[in-house]
């Protein structure tokens, strides 16, 4: 995975303490290659799967499988936005069948790889976080109190927005609990 795709997921996860980053940080250096839980428990230096377990749901996160694909189809559309390659191009450079990437695309997402590479890295971040679950001692701590000027200051400055266009061109309004960041890159 890009060191900067996995920059993107931390920075869109602002609520993650240290030991969370360290969870995507080396999931994501791991998400071209066959990593298990196993795997990861090991080199965090936890005691068994289910310490990861609590880990992930303490830190919002999906469970281990749905993390590890989400992170994979972030690096597979940033690889894309970068450098325009195929996903086919994407398989082989990594040494992997182009349907089974093709096939974790549509089970991860629910989209196809052209109706994500037309919605975008914005789209499948925000799709990311809907699967998150910002825990709530973070909103209670964080929560902007901004005017309705500011808040349009923020999105005309940052690309920062409560809503989000989806696949099918429908304003699709987020809990409060989410938000959505529209990335340029």
């Amino acid at each position: 995975m890009h060191e900067s795709a996995i920059a993107l997921v931390c920075d869109i996860t602002p609520w993650l303490s240290n030991s969370g980053k360290l969870i995507l940080e080396k999931l994501g250096s791991r998400a071209d290659t066959l990593c298990t839980a196993p795997d990861i428990v090991n080199e965090l230096g936890l005691s068994n799967r289910f310490e990861l377990v609590r880990s992930l749901q303490r830190e919002g996160l999906p469970q281990f499988d749905e993390l590890r694909g989400w992170l994979q189809v972030i690096s597979w559309v940033y690889a894309f936005e970068i450098s325009r390659h195929s996903l086919s191009a994407i398989a082989r450079r990594a040494g992997k069948q182009p349907s089974a990437l093709y096939r974790r695309v549509k089970q991860v997402t629910g989209l196809t790889w052209k109706q994500l590479t037309t919605s975008g890295l914005a789209w499948t971040m925000n799709a990311f976080l809907e699967r998150c679950r910002v825990p709530k001692s973070y909103l209670a701590r964080e929560r902007p109190r901004v005017s309705a000027p500011a808040t349009d200051a923020a999105i005309a400055t940052f690309g920062v927005a409560e809503t989000v266009l989806s696949p099918s061109g429908k304003n699709s309004k987020l809990s409060d609990q989410r938000r959505v960041y529209a990335l340029a890159i």
